[in-house]
């Protein structure tokens, strides 16, 4: 039974670390087998130029503008 997922991740690829490499391989894989999967991540509103565009996986990615001091923490 083919099955619909949704993946809910703070960071996703280019940013390295374990949540962000699993929640990946995950979505790939699943994709793979033939189920829907969906990957929601954020992405900080000033790395534009590391902005995504098209991904060429099978899973589909939805992007949610970040403030980086929100998702990192404010300095003081």
């Amino acid at each position: 039974m083919k099955t619909r997922i949704c993946y809910l991740s703070s960071k996703f690829p280019p940013f390295v670390g374990g949540g962000e490499t699993i929640t990946y391989l995950m979505a790939k894989h699943l994709s793979e087998l033939g189920h829907k999967v969906i990957v929601i991540t954020g992405v900080f509103d000033d790395f534009k130029p590391y902005r995504p565009q098209a991904r060429k996986e099978k899973f589909i990615m939805k992007y949610i503008p970040v403030s980086r001091n929100i998702a990192l923490g404010m300095e003081i």
